[in-house]
C-alpha cells in the first residue's frame, strides 16, 4: 500500500477521534507545515530579510514549490478533506496562518498603497496556494522554476495594472514590458 506522502495517494484517512487523528498521517502532515520544521525550507519571516522583492518572491516559490511536490500526497488529501473532517480542519488552521505570513512576507517593503497594493497581495495569495502549484505542475504540466516565473510575473506585474476608468467599462491593461 503507498505511503500517504507518496504522490497520487487519496487516502481514506478519516481519523474518528483526535487521538486517532494525532497517530494519523493526516497529524505528520499537518506537523510537517509550516516547513520551517526542516531545514530544507525556510520560513516567511527569512524571506522577508531578502530586500528585493522579487528575488524574495522567487526565493519563497521556489522553496514552498519544492515543498509542495515532496508533500505532495498529504497535501492533497488534506485540502480535499480540510471541510469534511473536524480534526483535519482543526490542524489546517495552521497550515493556512503559515501562508497568510508567507503572503505578508511577500509583501513586505513593496511601497504600494490601495488598489495596487490589493491586486499584489491577490497575486501573492494565488502564488502561494497549494492549489495554485497544483494545477501549474500537475494539471497544466508545467516544469516547476516555469510555474515559479510564472508566478513571480503575476505578482510583479500585479502592481502596474493600469486603472481602467469607472465609468467606461474599459479592461485593465499592463504596460509594455520593461526593456
Amino acid at each position: 500500500m503507498p505511503s500517504p506522502a507518496s504522490p497520487g495517494y487519496t487516502g481514506p484517512l478519516f481519523p474518528s477521534s483526535e487521538k486517532s487523528h494525532r497517530l494519523s498521517p493526516y497529524a505528520l502532515a499537518a506537523s510537517a507545515f509550516p516547513p520551517a520544521v526542516n531545514s530544507r525550507y525556510s520560513v516567511p519571516a527569512a524571506w522577508a530579510a531578502i530586500d528585493d522583492p522579487a528575488e524574495r518572491t522567487e526565493t519563497a516559490l521556489l522553496e514552498l514549490y519544492a515543498f509542495y511536490t515532496h508533500t505532495r500526497g498529504m497535501y492533497e488529501s488534506l485540502f480535499r478533506d480540510e471541510e469534511l473532517v473536524p480534526a483535519v480542519r482543526r490542524r489546517m488552521r495552521d497550515i493556512h496562518e503559515y501562508l497568510r505570513r508567507a503572503q505578508d512576507a511577500l509583501m513586505a517593503h513593496r511601497g504600494l498603497r490601495g488598489r495596487a497594493a490589493s491586486r499584489t497581495r491577490a497575486a501573492i495569495g494565488h502564488a502561494v496556494a497549494f492549489s495554485t502549484w497544483r494545477s501549474l505542475t500537475q494539471d497544466q504540466r508545467l516544469h516547476e522554476a516555469d510555474a515559479v516565473a510564472l508566478m513571480c510575473r503575476l505578482v510583479s506585474e500585479a502592481a502596474y495594472l493600469r486603472e481602467p476608468p469607472s465609468q467606461t467599462g474599459e479592461r485593465a491593461t499592463l504596460p509594455p514590458p520593461p526593456s
